[in-house]
């Protein structure tokens, strides 16, 4: 029995709908062989040319075999026809802060928790998270098309969230370092063009001079690493998205190269997704939450948002890009792990450190222009298929480039066979050739020597100093570069005494274990 329903829902015949007290709720018990005979007397004779269920109770009324049920409650008969119902209905599920307080489950989101409940009340909330990640190998390349092999870390990226009814996005930190702030999705969004939601149009919607003009008067704040990934997606989805208040905490360092920008991204977009019932591809997914984190000025690749949305636990996993695709496996044996060192050295995206990053990206778009240019009779699609042709013919390739321009290429060639080797290294668990191959690696980014020139003098004589220790078999920058974190593949019985070495140096570091993916706990 339904007390009351929205006139809007049922146009012309509303009036008539409405003198009934009850609805269908659209849930049937059926007999199973008379079912099967009423289903068949069935036709199609309407405008869709469909058969409907709902015309099988007609069959059964005339024999007298109809029992109808009177629910007393409508919340206990949920049903929905659209994604801002379904939303609706999914919100009767949600246990409010206080209740996820006292589930052990929910154990690492404590912190957050307590700060939502402090700032905005005991109500209802989903959870999400986000891990950080390494990459051991494939760096600069995810944006070419090339490939990377990639884990996630123990440290997360937690959020506790709750709808609002109106389009505004509040978020508070733990962190005191960090404002609280807020934004409206429909005046952010204000001006744009969303008939045609492709990721070519909403690179021109943020180029527009008032959006550039509004990112840099923000630029470096946190939220916007939150609107990345809610106005994008509201970019692309055809009816409003509900606001949102967000707490949020964790334990990734910023700016330490472990992607903690884009564990906001992602661990927020997780929620809009859960918030608002949208039915979205893990590659859709991914590819909104990398087209999303161009809002902070950066045009890197998906490969962070895709380590953290589809790594498990104790497997690295190897990612494909230009079309995103999901590879092989591999088990990471408990005999190794990944020490991970935060350098010290912030390397900020939305500052310095994102025009450098920027500028390789101009080089490699240069270099497949000039390399198309000069060799017609080739087909190269992608960067990264440059690297697939003999070692003669590259080296003609190459040779027409100068400068930075042949540097980068010459880098991003070499690592995306890099990565394309680990695999093999992995599958055969060959830990001494990977150690072997990250320190290659790490070469072409060293600075005043390498290639691409993305580490730092403190990084390159500590990666170094690792490699000389007794137990470990390669050191490697990881991220973007430009300062934050190191990583060394170590021997088990190695880890102590490189976690003491590091210690004696003043740098934080690690031992981990490939975690698991983004989370979302309702």
């Amino acid at each position: 029995a339904l007390s009351s329903v929205p006139e809007r829902r049922f146009g012309k015949d509303a009036a008539q709908i409405l003198l009934s007290k009850y609805a269908n709720a659209g849930l049937y018990c059926f007999d199973a062989d008379s079912v099967t005979e009423a289903i068949g007397s069935l036709g199609s004779d309407n405008a869709q040319g469909e058969i409907y269920l709902t015309d099988a109770l007609e069959w059964f009324a005339r024999k007298s075999q109809v029992v109808p049920f009177e629910v007393l409650c409508a919340d206990e008969m949920l049903t929905y026809s659209t994604r801002p119902e379904l939303r609706e209905m999914s919100r009767k599920f949600m246990r409010k802060a206080s209740e996820c307080l006292a589930d052990e489950e929910c154990a690492p989101w404590r912190a957050v928790l307590e700060k939502f409940v402090e700032r905005f009340g005991d109500r209802p909330v989903v959870l999400t998270s986000a891990p950080g990640r390494v990459n051991l190998m494939g760096r600069h390349i995810d944006h070419r098309g090339g490939s990377i092999n990639v884990m996630t870390t123990s440290q997360a990226t937690y959020m506790a969230i709750s709808p609002r009814d109106d389009d505004t996005v509040c978020a508070v930190n733990i962190d005191g370092a960090f404002a609280e702030g807020s934004f409206s999705i429909s005046r952010e969004l204000d001006g744009a063009d969303r008939s045609d939601p492709c990721a070519k149009n909403w690179l021109a919607f943020l180029d527009r001079a008032e959006s550039r003009a509004k990112l840099a008067a923000s630029r470096g704040n946190w939220l916007n690493y939150v609107k990345s990934a809610v106005l994008r997606l509201q970019y692309s989805t055809d009816f409003a998205l509900c606001g949102m208040d967000i707490s949020v905490g964790g334990d990734v360092p910023c700016a330490a190269g472990l992607s903690s920008s884009s564990t906001i991204v992602v661990a927020v977009a997780e929620a809009v997704v859960a918030l608002n019932g949208l039915n979205m591809s893990t590659r859709t997914f991914v590819d909104m939450c990398c087209e999303g984190e161009w809002f902070v000025g950066s045009r890197g690749g998906a490969g962070d948002h895709a380590a953290m949305k589809c790594s498990l636990p104790g497997k690295i996993i190897h990612l494909g890009f230009k079309p995103f695709t999901i590879g092989e496996t591999f088990p990471f044996s408990p005999d190794y792990a990944i020490v991970i060192a935060d350098s010290g050295e912030k390397a900020k995206k939305s500052e310095s450190a994102g025009r450098i990053y920027n500028s390789r990206i101009e080089d490699y778009e240069a270099a497949i222009e000039i390399i198309r240019g000069r060799f017609p009779e080739h087909s190269f699609p992608e960067f990264r298929d440059i690297a697939k042709l003999p070692d003669g013919e590259l080296e003609k390739v190459l040779a027409v480039l100068k400068g930075s321009v042949r540097n980068i290429a010459t880098y991003g060639v070499e690592e995306c066979r890099r990565a394309e080797k680990c695999t093999e290294l992995l599958r055969y668990g060959d830990y001494e050739g990977l150690g072997n191959l990250m320190k290659e690696s790490h070469d072409g980014d060293r600075i005043g020597g390498g290639k691409y020139e993305c580490s730092t003098a403190k990084i390159d004589a500590m990666c170094d100093a690792l490699n000389a220790m007794p137990g470990v078999l390669g050191s490697e920058i990881v991220g973007a570069g430009l300062g934050g974190s190191f990583i060394a593949l170590v021997r088990k019985e190695a880890v102590a005494p490189v976690l003491a070495f590091l210690e004696s140096k003043g740098i934080s570091a690690i031992s981990s274990f490939p975690s698991g993916g983004s989370r979302v706990v309702f």
